[in-house]
């Protein structure tokens, strides 16, 4: 856990794909699909598959010898080959201002497990060791603008459905840790005593970035607005050594956007190519069966990712899932005043943690004519108001075991079945088949008392 501290210098990859062997004939072995995965590479002593993706930094440049007697310094701008966005209608800075500036002071400090932070809140240099132009001292970094080109513009006409992407460095980048998706960083210490000194890299981010987006995804959005929240799609009983990681679902993924619904014409298209959690009825108790996290592998993805669907969500979508996630931990009893009060300067993790208790086995779009939402609205007394309403069911795992006949399969026990319909503002909730109740108490954006 050293390496991950965010004032470690890393000179190299945080981490490299070692789960592929070669074999002296040249075959290539897919070490997921194999019983003795964990004891092949505990012993070590084969030849690991190296994966190339050509991510990277560098620099670009400009001369302008007509300048040459005006000027007498031209900045290289600082640039980044990364990992593809699967939000390109997210912006980190738009997403981060809205969290620090809307979303009520009550649940805003456990919204997130890493909050959103944009590279454009750090000031960092480029990158040193390139061959050109970037010192330790800058503060700031170039940007190449240029005038347009002579002549009238020829006009484009775009299609009615269009619409504006951007994204990029800084305001949609995320920021320079553990060890980043677009950019991570490199130290320099100049003297005893003096600050550190922080400068952007690509070097040190993980090989493939596919591995890394993984990591990334499974831990919850990672990076706010760029990594996809993969949380539903593995066990939720992620245990590193001796303690569970607090990675609650935050931004929930539809059924259809990891794959457990099919996509009118196209079929089932999983974002990272990994199907969600299927239900099962395992000696007459229901299990949910996940994709063994530590079996599965992007690299043997990489030609089913898709961001057809990731695509389409904009910040307004995202604001209103994250808000609907939240209530619904709050109406399952995790209130963030109340672990304030009990736990202080611990409270955040703590109220991670209970939200970590719970898993999202199922998220959709409550359509009009939803039957089930009529009944439970009927049942309960109240009406869901919000333009956007969401379906949730979760539950609390029980025990996790191996799936007997599919060794990258992990089966969980479903206990505490719950079913929630809400608009973020109100929650409808049914425990264990039980009746439907009603809870409006969460402080929302236009509610905080």
């Amino acid at each position: 856990m050293d390496g991950a501290a965010p004032d470690n210098d890393r000179r190299s990859p945080e981490y490299v794909n070692i789960r592929h062997r070669l074999h002296d004939d040249g075959r290539l072995e897919d070490l997921n699909l194999n019983p003795d995965m964990d004891a092949i590479i505990h012993n070590g002593g084969y030849r690991a598959q190296h994966w190339i993706d050509f991510g990277g930094d560098g620099f670009v440049s400009v001369e302008c010898p007509q300048l040459g007697s005006e000027i007498d310094t031209f900045k290289p701008a600082f640039c980044s080959v990364a990992p593809p966005d699967f939000f390109p209608y997210v912006n980190q800075h738009d997403l981060a201002s809205w969290w620090r500036t809307s979303v009520p002071e009550q649940t805003r400090a456990a919204l997130w497990a890493v909050p959103p932070r944009p590279l454009s809140e750090f000031r960092f240099a480029g990158d040193i060791t390139l061959p050109k132009g970037f010192d330790i001292y800058d503060d700031t970094l170039t940007a190449v603008v240029g005038p347009p080109a002579p002549g009238d513009p020829v006009p484009r006409p775009l299609p009615d459905d269009a619409r504006g992407r951007y994204t990029g460095l800084p305001d949609a980048a995320s920021g320079v840790t553990d060890p980043g998706w677009e950019v991570s960083q490199g130290l320099v210490y100049n003297e005893p005593g003096a600050p550190l000194q922080r400068y952007m890299q690509a070097y040190s981010l993980g090989t493939p970035f596919l591995e890394d987006a993984k990591l990334c995804a499974a831990l919850g959005s990672y990076w706010p607005s760029v990594a996809p929240d993969a949380t539903r799609t593995f066990t939720p009983l992620k245990d590193a050594p001796g303690f569970p990681y607090p990675w609650p679902t935050i931004v929930p993924m539809t059924d259809t956007e990891i794959g457990m619904q099919e996509v009118r014409g196209l079929g089932l298209l999983p974002w990272d190519g990994i199907h969600g959690p299927e239900v099962r009825t395992v000696d007459g108790r229901q299990v949910a069966a996940y994709q063994d996290i530590d079996r599965a592998d992007y690299i043997t993805t990489q030609d089913r990712l898709t961001a057809h669907l990731t695509a389409r969500v904009d910040l307004a979508e995202t604001k209103a899932r994250v808000l609907a996630m939240s209530a619904v931990y709050w109406s399952l009893g995790i209130h963030d005043p109340d672990y304030t009060a009990r736990f202080g300067d611990r409270a955040v993790n703590e109220i991670l943690k209970a939200k970590s208790a719970w898993a999202v086995l199922s998220f959709t779009v409550a359509e009009a004519g939803d039957e089930e939402l009529a009944r439970a609205q009927q049942a309960a007394g109240g009406r869901l108001t919000g333009p956007r309403r969401y379906r949730f069911r979760v539950y609390r795992p029980g025990t996790e075991r191996r799936d007997p006949s599919d060794i990258q399969k992990v089966l969980v026990e479903i206990t505490q079945d719950v079913t929630a319909y809400t608009d973020g503002q109100t929650v409808l909730l049914r425990r264990d088949g039980g009746p439907w109740t009603r809870d409006t108490s969460i402080p929302t954006p236009t509610r905080t008392s």
